[in-house]
């Protein structure tokens, strides 16, 4: 009975210890390098509760909440005295990332987690920074279109990097190789994110020189993208938003396992270095306040201004709409309409409303419209409206004037009591009199007892019917219920079902284009294999769809395709817009047969 007893207890306790919860800081196991982030993950496993970890603020490095993913859950099972008991546990990871601003080393202290209703705490880890050396390996340039503009003014950016090619053990990395070593993910290209984005990238490359420390030229692969941007604050513009990290190949070689699909060269060894700006392109002045009207806005550079209004005969009073319609060159998202109520011509004629006026972007115009009424009969036109902007070639303000529009105003007429009385009998006629009927309505019964004697509930067959099919159009419609509940919560298998839709309307899309051909298959793949919707690499996916058991057939087709489509990308492709898209609903269709 004792050795029982303690066999149980025992037990138990090992149950507890189970199911009590758990804190864990991973970091990576490598030096990390100035300027490039790295990642630090928490796990934390827990039973019913949890409360997201507070990470401290580090000295000399920046802390980022990267992402938080949930896991499945883990159950175990034990038995005391021949009684089966099961626990779960659920899992969730914080992952940040963390950016290094010098060399030195990061100290990450412990960091408390509620688990459970416990604090637990995780381990305190220290990383060693090293200064990372770029070399005359990548250089990273802002160029602009002017060397002088003025806030709100349009500007021309163009960003350049500049990457000497790999070149070593038998073999010359060419310009899609290059591409793949840039860390799209790590990098910080500001206003330029959009043209970088590694599934839709519009940027275009060139071969260039450049002379090293010695005055000797060396060869350089340039990636160029250019973005049109409107400063919104006036100093430099160093690009400090601006951060190049380049997985930089050390060591290749080549794979000559049957198993490897990619017979290219492989990279064994890189280093991660890091490119910024290191020049201000331009300088950004402020709007001068010397001469500037007391109605002006905010327009930069050129604008017109048209009006008109409706109706343009109207009584005192009656409200007359007047549209303003503004052309030119700047932002228009942010674009105001002139002030009516700052402009004393208006406001001495009209009765007009003080609040700011949402505006219609259509193209380089915006519209707006504003209701303004005439105070008396004298008022003949709308006066020409002044629009103010300050022209940045000039370097003055200028002012342009709208046409006036002529009205016709008249009186309001005004009724006396009588007339609005009389106004109200049809004809001059008055009905004083009212027509009694005897009778009362036909057809009703007047004896209660009567009435109340046919209210017995006499069901038919048709009632029968409903009120037995009550209950299993109810337990149909909960059914129902319960499997778009289930379909909604559950992403990843909304992903998979509607994978191959989505793909075939994205190459309908496609038109022959090869980055967006090259989206269709890794959108697919992504989506039937639940994995991250952005930043997939071709390679990522063929190692995916190895992991997933898929035929070496359809993997090595479809490496092929997407190895034509970057190459067809950067120009260096003879393959035609129809040929790809052929090629890739026919690719397409061998995933959806391997059940992918």
């Amino acid at each position: 009975m004792r050795t029982a007893t303690i066999i149980a207890i025992a037990a138990c306790l090992s149950a507890a210890a189970a199911r009590a919860g758990t804190v864990q800081l991973l970091t990576d196991s490598g030096d990390a390098f100035a300027g490039v982030p790295f990642a630090v993950a928490i796990d934390v496993v827990y039973d019913k509760s949890q409360e997201a970890p507070q990470f401290p603020e580090l000295q000399n490095a920046t802390v980022e909440l990267a992402d938080t993913s949930q896991s499945s859950n883990s159950s175990f099972q034990i038995t005391i005295n021949g009684r089966r008991m099961s626990q779960s546990q659920q899992k969730i990871r914080y992952l940040y990332r963390i950016t290094p601003q010098a060399p030195g080393t990061v100290s990450i202290p412990p960091i408390s987690v509620q688990v459970d209703g416990e604090t637990l705490r995780t381990r305190p880890a220290v990383v060693k920074v090293t200064k990372s050396e770029t070399g005359d390996l990548l250089f990273v340039e802002l160029k602009a279109d002017k060397e002088k503009a003025y806030v709100g003014e349009p500007v021309d950016l163009t960003l350049e990097v500049w990457l000497r090619p790999f070149t070593g053990d038998g073999v010359r990395f060419d310009q899609n190789d290059m591409w793949r070593m840039i860390d799209a993910g790590a990098s910080e290209f500001g206003p330029f994110a959009e043209l970088f984005d590694p599934r839709k990238p519009k940027v275009t490359w060139r071969n260039d020189r450049r002379q090293d420390a010695d005055n000797k030229w060396q060869p350089y692969i340039v990636y160029e993208a250019t973005k049109q941007i409107y400063p919104e604050r006036p100093g430099p513009v160093v690009g400090s938003d601006l951060r190049v990290i380049v997985n930089y190949p050390l060591r290749v070689g080549r794979s000559r396992s049957p198993f490897t699909i990619f017979d290219g060269p492989q990279v064994t060894q890189a280093k991660a270095i890091v490119g910024t700006v290191k020049e201000s392109p331009l300088t950004i002045m402020p709007i001068p306040t010397a001469g500037r009207p007391s109605y002006y806005n905010g327009v930069v550079g050129p604008h017109t201004l048209s009006v008109s209004a409706a109706p343009t005969e109207a009584q005192v009073g009656d409200p007359i709409t007047v549209t303003m319609v503004i052309a030119g060159r700047g932002l228009m998202d942010t674009l105001q309409a002139p002030r009516l109520a700052d402009i004393p011509a208006i406001t001495q004629q009209f009765q007009v409303a003080n609040d700011p006026l949402p505006g219609v972007v259509e193209g380089k115009t915006k519209r707006f419209t504003q209701s303004l009424r005439a105070l008396n009969a004298d008022v003949s036109e709308v006066p020409a409206i002044p629009l103010v902007y300050f022209d940045t070639d000039r370097e003055e303000f200028v002012t342009v004037y709208s046409n006036p529009i002529p009205l016709k105003i008249t009186a309001s007429e005004r009724m006396s009591a009588t007339q609005i009385v009389q106004a109200s009998e049809p004809g001059g006629r008055s009905v004083d009199s009212l027509t009694h009927l005897n009778r009362g309505i036909e057809s009703n019964y007047t004896d209660p007892g009567e009435l109340l004697a046919q209210q017995g509930l006499n069901p038919g067959p048709a009632f029968a019917v409903v009120g037995a099919g009550c209950p299993l159009i109810y337990a149909a419609c909960a059914l129902l219920q319960r499997r778009r509940e289930r379909y909604s919560s559950n992403t990843a298998l909304r992903r998979r079902r509607g994978a191959r839709r989505e793909a075939q309307r994205a190459l309908a899309q496609a038109a022959g284009n090869p980055d967006r051909c090259a989206d269709v298959l890794l959108g697919y793949v992504a989506d039937r294999l639940d994995l991250p919707a952005g930043g997939l690499t071709r390679q990522e996916a063929v190692r995916h769809l190895r992991g997933a058991n898929v035929s070496a057939e359809v993997v090595t087709e479809f490496d092929n395709v997407l190895a034509d489509c970057e190459a067809a990308q950067f120009g260096g492709g003879a393959t035609s817009g129809a040929d790809l898209e052929a090629r890739v609903r026919k690719c397409l269709g061998s995933l959806v047969q391997a059940s992918v």
